[in-house]
């Protein structure tokens, strides 16, 4: 899975979670979205659709997540930068807002509504 290979809802997703990275002054280079990248967090989809999360190291996969949604692996990259769960749960807030002010916009373009 390569960013150009993400669906729509992904892209807003992610630019949405890196958005808030930004506001919160952490480096959004600490990740890679869909292929391996040295001493990074990697995010790939597999063939059944399945988020997988590692961290790259010396070619190998090490720590590998498995999740369902795109929303619960962004909250918990969110969560291994955050100082707190209280942080996190303000951060993964703030991309909720973000997603749903621009999942609305797209959506009353898409109708023909837009402003």
């Amino acid at each position: 899975m390569k960013r150009e290979e993400l669906n729509e809802q992904e892209k807003l997703a992610i630019a949405c979670f890196e958005k808030v990275l930004k506001n919160h002054r952490i480096d959004s280079h600490f990740f890679s979205f869909g292929v391996y990248a040295e001493q990074k967090i990697c995010l790939e989809k597999n063939q059944e659709g399945i988020y997988v999360t590692y961290l790259a190291d010396d070619g190998v996969h090490r720590c590998e997540e498995y999740f369902f949604s795109i929303d619960a692996v962004l909250k918990d990259f969110m969560g291994k930068y955050a100082d707190t769960a209280t942080e996190t749960q303000e951060m993964f807030q703030e991309y909720q807002s973000y997603y749903a002010m621009h999942a609305n916009k797209y959506e009353k373009q898409e109708q023909g509504f837009s402003r």
